[in-house]
């Protein structure tokens, strides 16, 4: 029993089938022992996975900032190459990524929400060339008030998914944000898909 420490949780042997006082000590000693071995084991299992989710959590700190520095330089090597086009692209991914994946409130001011769907549609608007365009208008005095975020992404995907998608022709994707009886803010998505113009 004496040999028995942290770094040696061992049952002992001997004397646990006899029935006296000495097989009764025995046997206490040993369950003591596993109880002890258990717990060591899952203080040790504990601790891996906290390690293992301090890990996670620093890549999920580097990724990002790896990806921002990495679309950075490529945005400055187009643009000293003479490449607007890439440049440009590059800048609105960029601006478009850093707002996905920042760790921010779950509301944020309509100004924000429109500068983040500009970037969005800018995006876009490099893969469907001249056959997008896109307006967005708000208010004086709306760009203060606050929503969900990315409460207007999915419409716009939805536009561009089922209507400019759909099309030949020049598209349009309009967004107006307005006061309405000055009590309600109205944020309307058209777009001129198939058919009438399409509202979201």
């Amino acid at each position: 029993m004496k040999r028995s420490d942290s770094r040696n949780l061992r049952a002992f042997d001997g004397g646990a089938e006899k029935k006296d006082e000495v097989g009764f000590l025995t046997g206490s000693f040993n369950r003591m022992i596993g109880r002890i071995d258990e717990l060591v084991n899952s203080v040790q299992r504990s601790e891996i996975m906290r390690k293992e989710a301090e890990y996670l959590m620093l890549q999920a700190q580097i990724k990002p900032h790896f990806l921002y520095n990495t679309l950075e330089t490529i945005r400055m090597l187009a643009h000293s190459n003479g490449d607007a086009p890439v440049s440009e692209l590059t800048n609105n991914l960029a601006r478009f990524v850093r707002y996905s994946l920042s760790r921010q409130n779950d509301t944020a001011t309509i100004a924000d929400e429109l500068e983040h769907i500009r970037s969005y549609l800018s995006v876009h608007q490099t893969r469907f060339g001249d056959r997008m365009k896109f307006e967005i208008e708000a208010e004086e005095g709306v760009g203060s008030q606050r929503c969900p975020r990315f409460i207007l992404q999915p419409l716009v995907e939805n536009s561009i998914e089922h209507g400019i998608s759909k099309i030949r022709r020049i598209g349009l994707i309009r967004i107006r944000c307005y006061r309405a009886e000055d009590r309600y803010t109205v944020i309307t998505i058209s777009d001129s898909g198939p058919g009438k113009m399409h509202r979201n």
